[in-house]
């Protein structure tokens, strides 16, 4: 029996038509649209590239417009009654991983990109906004930029949930980020209900 949810809820209409969860796979199905191509490829290339992570839901296999990935039995973390704060760092060092590979996730500001086991071990998901660099030295700078992008969305994920164990190391790391995408013309940084900075 499969259960099929409303696109509204995981992602945008405009991306994805469809996310049906049957059995042990969940099948993400993308929309028509030109931008819905160039994500669909995006998100099938890096995850065949990722397989080898452990932290990363297994791409079983794909269509010219869905993808069929193992299902994690597991939860978003506002949907969790008292999570445990080692979450984060498991996340950090998963994160460490993708980097030192040059692998940039660049949408870990949302929390519906996180999924938590029972056993509180965190798995990576939606690979669609990611980019993969070539370990090049010209490129680097990109790459230092890039690993910027995601260590926020991580602090921010941190400070929604375990504000208290941010150290003032990270705190001014945040308020200077965030001060920067105030000035930044289309998605600029607006506080949200739970952000504490």
């Amino acid at each position: 029996m499969s259960q099929e949810f409303s696109p509204k809820l995981e992602i945008s209409k405009s991306r994805v038509n469809r996310i049906i969860i049957n059995g042990a796979f969940v099948y993400k199905q993308y929309g028509n649209t030109l931008l819905s191509n160039i994500l669909f490829n995006r998100e099938r290339k890096n995850l065949r590239y990722l397989q080898r992570f452990d932290f990363i839901p297994r791409l079983i296999g794909y269509t010219s417009t869905s993808l069929k990935l193992q299902k994690i039995e597991g939860d978003f973390i506002h949907h969790i009654n008292n999570p445990s704060p080692n979450i984060v760092a498991g996340i950090k060092a998963n994160l460490d991983q993708l980097h030192n590979e040059w692998i940039f996730h660049l949408d870990l500001r949302q929390r519906k990109n996180y999924l938590i086991t029972r056993e509180n071990k965190a798995y990576l998901i939606d690979f669609e906004s990611s980019v993969r660099l070539s370990k090049c030295g010209i490129l680097r700078p990109i790459a230092e930029l890039l690993r910027i992008i995601d260590t926020s969305g991580l602090l921010r994920f941190k400070s929604r949930y375990f504000p208290s164990s941010l150290t003032q190391k990270e705190i001014s790391f945040l308020k200077k980020y965030n001060n920067l995408r105030k000035l930044w013309f289309f998605r600029p940084f607006k506080k949200r209900k739970g952000d504490v900075i």
